[in-house]
């Protein structure tokens, strides 16, 4: 009988073994847009008083041009834009991807106030640090994305969060190889990086 049970479970053992490629392929997640694209240029930063008191937490992407063609190509091949805003598209790539360093920001702040990026006077400053030099931005535009972008390619962002893109001039910076944004305010500082190389 105890033989019995041995063999049983061993039995048991080899079969979930075996299996386990087929189960493993069954519960995995599967990838999406997000995890293949936009990841790797994901960053996310927070700024707290203490242990338990969240001041702003940052999400920001790198729209690098390979991740905008990227996204593009998805977007075609998923039958999400028509030919005619596909090429109106390549064309804006083509004239902005030498000329800027664009970001994809999502911010939460404590205060609502406080998110406000794209007033005369933020509480958070927003700079871009290389090895070449500290920049200001050349636009803080406020976006609003589509139930269909943020399911797809930016699944961080949150009703609560707002959401923009920041933009800053390239000239100068070429062969940079490493890209520092940084928030930084009276309470704190958030930097978040990207290697470049």
């Amino acid at each position: 009988m105890r033989a019995m049970r041995c063999r049983a479970a061993i039995l048991l053992l080899l079969v979930s073994l075996a299996g386990c490629g087929f189960f493993r392929e069954a519960v995995a997640p599967k990838p999406t847009a997000y995890t293949l694209m936009v990841k790797p240029w994901h960053r996310y930063g927070v700024l707290k008083a203490d242990i338990t008191d969240l001041l702003a937490s940052v999400d920001a992407v790198y729209l690098s041009c390979d991740l905008q063609r990227s996204m593009l190509q998805y977007k075609r091949e998923a039958g999400l834009i028509t030919p005619l805003e596909e090429q109106l598209e390549e064309e804006r790539l083509s004239s902005m991807c030498g000329a800027y360093h664009q970001f994809l920001v999502a911010i939460y702040t404590k205060r609502s106030d406080w998110a406000l990026l794209d007033a005369e006077r933020p509480y958070f400053r927003v700079f871009l640090k290389t090895e070449r030099g500290v920049r200001k931005p050349d636009l803080v535009k406020p976006l609003e994305l589509s139930d269909d972008e943020i399911s797809t390619f930016y699944p961080f962002v949150q009703p609560w969060m707002k959401v923009y893109l920041i933009r800053f001039g390239r000239a100068g910076l070429e062969g940079v190889r490493r890209l520092e944004l940084e928030f930084a305010s009276l309470t704190g500082r958030i930097t978040l990086s990207w290697d470049l190389r």
